[in-house]
């Protein structure tokens, strides 16, 4: 999935889970942001490798932190921020989680990475089928979306 899709579907379902009111716009932002961080791994690795930087091959492209030991330092993460503020807490891990499990889902995970380099996926890697998903989570969490922020959510 692209780092937008990822931004979009995650922050909406964290803004929901955290209570935060349309009209609380600084703290709609932060969701946006941890969302998309956790791509920020692929630039090291577009550079050491420029090979990585084909979709098929975006896995390779993906620190330990974007696998399974990604969830355990984020869940440690928010664990602390939630003993300052659990509403930060959530805007700031439910974004990533959400993130990795999309990647997890739709493309190629090495789950246990560093240990093991087993190559896992729970769907086909059919370029079309990865986009006909990102077409209709971006559909539904854009409408999702335009609902939250007309209220109606």
């Amino acid at each position: 999935m692209t780092t937008l899709t990822h931004a979009i579907s995650g922050s909406l379902v964290a803004v929901l889970l955290a209570g935060v009111q349309s009209n609380q716009h600084s703290l709609l932002i932060i969701p946006f942001i941890s969302a998309a961080i956790i791509d920020l791994d692929h630039l090291y690795y577009f550079f050491k490798d420029k090979s990585t930087a084909v979709p098929e091959n975006m896995h390779k492209a993906r620190s330990i932190f974007h696998e399974l030991i990604g969830f355990i330092i984020i869940g440690l993460l928010m664990l602390f921020i939630s003993f300052f503020n659990l509403q930060m807490a959530i805007l700031i891990g439910i974004p990533m989680m959400i993130h990795l499990a999309e990647d997890f889902i739709i493309g190629i995970s090495i789950p246990f990475n560093p240990f093991d380099k087993s190559e896992i996926n729970l769907l086909p890697q059919k370029r079309s089928l990865k986009i006909i998903i990102e077409i209709i989570v971006l559909l539904i969490s854009g409408f999702l979306w335009k609902m939250f922020l007309s209220g109606q959510l």
